[in-house]
């Protein structure tokens, strides 16, 4: 199967079938098996590069280790760490395949600092090795409860030390951010890094490895202090999964629509052979498969409109709440599901609603070239079966195209995901 026979498939495609039947060779579907995988390992790696994960310190799945283990932090003198279970930091977000889970990011308690007749509450939280240099993580969130006093700390300081060095560190006031009163938790996001003229720089230290996290409550009177924290982490850095590990990329690429097209060349070959069966036709099972390998050099066609929608693609970033729920749709374009926009909050449900405005033109595209192919591929069949069986009525050769192509779609689903 010549380039030319996969032109002629658009405008003779009776004298092409025709043609392939009456010398079946193998090494026409084969080939049109490795321009396909060639084509969308291309376009997944070319979305893929246009979408961008946000990363945190911690990774997601051990936020709750920072926020939670008590082990991890000191205090000064006079101050106990414990866990509070009955008023904590409750997110949930999606992850996607393969898991199909609600996970819950910062665990099911908060961290508690208790002090009796003090106006100091100090404490610290070992961390390993941040980097929040140029390329690294651009802003520390984190969310403070006063339980008591009823009145805000005189003094906040956030202190950022880094290389293991008590006299190398960033500092930064934020008595003046921390507007929040009494009683209510209080989420206050801090710029990091080289970017920000914000904090005060001691001896020599450096960005990109931050250890350890500080926080100094200063009260004007002594008085009993109890402070919740929860939420502590470092946050909004953004890379593509071609920057983590490209060939990984490849390799699944390669993978996945080299399944698909095997599977759903055996597949339907097998239903259409089992419904032609049926409908009492007699015919060889090699002609036919190999004439249906040839007919799927039509997704060459949808994969070349994939790639060529790519540059309509604009760079896509996911923060972390989003992040872990996109996954392939059923045509092999990457989204955050709609049927999971109901646990997002406010501002998520924004970035969500953002990105499906940005990318409709591409999703738009991408889809009906799918649907259109499939559509195209159903009458190639009923072609190939004509060709075959002359005496097949039009409607016998509908029935076991469309049926052959419903069927064979749904079991891709199932079994991989994609078709």
């Amino acid at each position: 199967m010549f380039a030319t026979d996969i032109i002629k498939m658009v405008y003779s495609p009776r004298s092409t079938f025709k043609k392939i039947i009456e010398n079946p060779k193998y090494w026409g579907a084969l080939l049109v098996l490795l321009l396909f995988v060639g084509l969308q390992v291309a376009f997944d790696y070319a979305q893929q590069s246009k979408t961008y994960f946000e990363q945190t310190a911690p990774n997601v799945g051990l936020i709750y280790n920072w926020n939670s283990n008590t082990t991890l932090w000191s205090a000064n003198s006079g101050v106990t760490v414990s866990n509070n279970y009955e008023d904590f930091i409750n997110q949930t977000i999606y992850v996607g395949p393969p898991y199909y889970v609600y996970y819950s990011v910062f665990g099911n308690s908060s961290l508690q600092f208790d002090a009796a007749n003090s106006n100091l509450v100090s404490v610290t939280l070992e961390t390993s090795n941040v980097d929040c240099g140029p390329t690294g993580f651009q802003n520390l969130t984190l969310l403070i409860k006063i339980v008591q006093p009823q009145s805000n700390p005189q003094k906040l300081t956030l202190t950022l030390f880094t290389l293991n060095n008590s006299d190398s560190y960033f500092q930064q006031d934020l008595t003046s951010a921390f507007l929040g009163t009494s009683g209510i938790w209080n989420n206050l996001t801090i710029p990091v890094g080289t970017n920000t003229q914000m904090w005060q720089s001691i001896g020599n230290p450096s960005w990109s490895n931050i250890t350890r996290v500080k926080l100094d409550f200063e009260f004007s009177t002594n008085t009993s202090v109890t402070i919740n924290v929860g939420g502590l982490f470092f946050r909004s850095k953004y890379i593509t999964s071609p920057q983590i590990d490209g060939g990984t990329v490849i390799l699944n690429a390669a993978y996945t629509y080299g399944t698909q097209f095997i599977f759903e060349w055996i597949i339907l070959t097998a239903i259409v052979y089992i419904l032609i069966k049926l409908f009492k036709g007699s015919l060889i099972w090699k002609p036919l498969f190999i004439a249906i390998g040839s007919a799927l050099a039509v997704l060459l066609i949808r994969s070349l409109i994939f790639l060529a929608a790519t540059p309509l693609l604009p760079n896509v970033y996911y923060p972390y709440e989003l992040a872990y729920g996109v996954s392939y749709s059923l045509f092999g374009t990457m989204a955050y599901p709609a049927t999971q926009v109901s646990i997002l909050s406010s501002p998520n449900l924004a970035v969500y609603n953002h990105i499906v405005e940005t990318t409709l033109a591409f999703q738009a595209i991408t889809e009906f070239a799918a649907i259109a192919i499939y559509a195209w591929l159903s009458g190639l069949i009923m072609i190939i079966i004509s060709s075959m069986l002359p005496e097949f009525s039009l409607v016998k050769r509908m029935a076991v195209a469309v049926i052959g192509i419903v069927i064979t779609m749904l079991l891709l689903i199932i079994l991989i995901g994609v078709v």
